[in-house]
C-alpha cells in the first residue's frame, strides 16, 4: 500500500489569542483551533498558496500540537448494476459508476479504505474527506447530488472488467444481488447501507470532487477504533433519475493522481500516560506524572509529581528526580517500580546534571508533591520546567524541536516502604 503523507503541521502557542502562518502544500486551507477546540475547518482550493490563518479569542490556552495530513488509497471497489439475477459487475474496471442511465437503470459505486493499518490507534482524527474524479458525464446530463452511505455487509472486488454497462459478473465479486457472486446475497438488492448520507457533492461535470462532513469523520473513527466494521461506503445518486449516472475513476485506473483517495488530518494528544497507574509507594498509592506547556521556558514544558511518599518521621524527605527516553516499553522491575524508558535499541537520561537547567533533583513535602531544590521548577517551586535541550546516554546534547517525541518517569526513594527503596511514577509520552 502506498500512502503519501503530505505535510505535518506543526505550532506551538500558550496564547488563546494567536494568528498562525501556516504553508499547505496540497493548497487546502486549514484553520486551527487551539486546545481544547482543536478542529479543522477545510476549503478546498486546491492551490499551492500559503496560508494565513487568524485563530481569535479562544476561552482556553493551547499546547503544542503537531498535526498530519495522510492520503489513503482504496483497497477495493466496484459497481452495482441494477439486475434481477446480479449478471453484470465491474470490479477491476477503469471507471465505477453511480446514477441513472438514459433508460433509468441504476447504479451504485462502492469504495473501501484501510483505515486501522493507517491511522494509529492514539491519534485524534480531526478531518477526513473522500476525493474522487469524474470522468464521465452523459450528454443531457441531469444534475444531482451524490451522498456517501456506509455499507453495512462485506462485499467484493473479482475480475470483471466492463464499461457502463459493465461485464460479465466473476467469482467474488459484489453486484445488484450479491456481496460476494455467486454464493452470497445481500439482505437487500441493492446493497445493504446506511440510507442517512454522511457526505455529499454535487457531481455534474468532469474534474475532481471532494465529500467530507463531521459525520464522515465519524465513519472513519469508526472504521480506525472497530476494523471490523468497516465496509467502505456506496456513492449514491440522490434521485437515481434518468441520464444521472456518472463515471468515477476508479482505483484500476491509469492515469496519475484520478483513482479514489481518502485524506486523513490527524494529531496525537500532546501528554499520553504509560505503565499508568504505577506500583504503589508506602503511602498506598502510586506517584502520578502530570505535563502541562505554557511555561515560556526552554521547551515551553512543566512537570509535576504528585502522590509521592511523604516525610519519615523524623522529618526526612523523600528525594526524587525526573528521567527522559526516546522509547517507551511495558517496563522492567526495579525495586519496588516498574522503569518503563528501557529496552532494546532505547536510550534515557536523568535531569539530575548538577550546575545546569537540566537538574530536577526534589523532595517530596507532607502532600506528597515533588518541590524542586534548585531553582529549575519555575515560579511555583515544585516539579521541574524542561529545559531545550536533551541529553540521551552514550548521544550529545540535542535541542528539542518542533514534532519530536519524548518520553519522561520519575525516580523516587522511599525508605518508609523499606530501607533502599525506591519507586517510579507513571510514564508520560510527549509530542513538543
Amino acid at each position: 500500500m502506498l500512502l503519501q503523507v503530505i505535510q505535518p503541521i506543526r505550532f506551538r502557542t500558550a496564547r488563546a489569542d494567536l494568528v498562525l502562518n501556516l504553508s499547505i502544500p496540497l493548497g487546502a486551507a486549514v484553520f486551527v483551533l487551539p486546545n481544547p477546540f482543536r478542529h479543522l475547518f477545510i476549503m478546498n482550493l486546491f492551490s499551492r498558496t500559503a496560508l494565513t490563518a487568524c485563530v481569535a479569542s479562544i476561552a482556553a490556552s493551547s499546547a503544542a500540537a503537531q498535526f498530519t495530513s495522510i492520503v489513503i488509497p482504496a483497497t477495493q471497489d466496484n459497481t452495482l448494476y441494477e439486475s434481477a439475477t446480479g449478471a453484470n459487475s465491474n470490479g477491476a474496471g477503469m471507471s465505477g459508476y453511480t446514477g441513472g442511465n438514459s433508460g433509468g437503470s441504476k447504479r451504485r459505486y462502492l469504495v473501501q479504505f484501510d483505515v486501522a493499518g493507517v491511522v494509529p490507534p492514539a491519534a485524534d482524527i480531526l478531518f477526513a474527506e473522500l476525493r474522487v474524479y469524474c470522468i464521465n458525464v452523459p450528454g443531457g446530463a441531469t444534475n444531482d447530488t451524490y451522498e456517501t452511505h456506509r455499507m453495512l455487509a462485506a462485499w467484493g472486488e473479482g475480475t470483471s472488467s466492463g464499461s457502463g454497462g459493465g461485464a460479465p459478473s466473476t467469482p467474488g465479486d459484489a453486484t445488484w444481488i450479491h456481496t460476494f457472486f455467486p454464493g452470497s446475497n445481500w439482505a437487500t438488492p441493492g446493497g445493504d447501507f446506511d440510507p442517512v448520507g454522511s457526505a455529499g457533492a454535487d457531481i455534474n461535470s468532469f474534474g475532481f470532487f471532494t465529500l467530507s462532513s463531521v459525520e464522515l469523520r465519524d465513519e472513519v473513527e469508526g472504521f480506525r477504533d472497530n476494523p471490523a466494521s468497516n465496509f467502505g461506503w456506496m456513492i449514491k445518486a440522490n434521485s437515481e433519475g434518468i441520464k444521472t449516472a456518472r463515471g468515477i475513476a476508479s482505483r484500476e485506473n491509469t492515469t496519475a493522481n484520478l483513482p479514489p483517495t481518502l485524506r486523513v488530518v490527524y494529531s496525537f494528544p500532546d501528554t499520553v500516560t504509560f505503565c499508568d497507574p504505577a506500583n504503589n509507594n508506602s503511602t498506598g498509592s502510586p506517584a502520578v506524572l502530570s505535563g502541562s506547556f505554557g511555561t515560556g521556558f526552554g521547551s515551553d514544558l512543566h512537570l509535576d509529581v504528585s502522590g509521592g511518599p511523604v516525610p519519615l518521621a523524623d522529618g526526612s524527605p523523600m528525594l526524587g528526580f525526573i528521567l527522559v527516553g526516546n522509547m517507551p516499553t511495558a517496563g522492567v522491575a526495579v525495586s519496588d517500580g516498574r522503569f518503563c524508558l528501557i529496552g532494546s535499541g532505547g536510550s534515557f537520561g536523568r535531569y539530575n546534571v548538577a550546575g545546569t537547567d537540566r537538574n530536577s533533583v526534589g523532595v517530596f513535602d507532607a502532600a506528597g508533591n515533588l518541590q524542586n531544590l534548585v531553582g529549575t521548577g519555575g515560579p511555583s517551586g515544585s516539579g521541574f520546567n524542561v529545559p531545550s535541550d536533551i541529553e540521551l546516554a552514550g548521544s550529545p546534547l540535542t535541542t528539542i524541536m518542533a514534532g519530536d517525541t519524548y518520553h519522561f518517569q520519575c525516580w523516587y526513594r522511599d525508605t518508609a516502604a523499606g530501607s533502599g527503596h525506591t519507586n517510579f511514577s507513571n510514564a508520560l509520552t510527549v509530542v513538543f
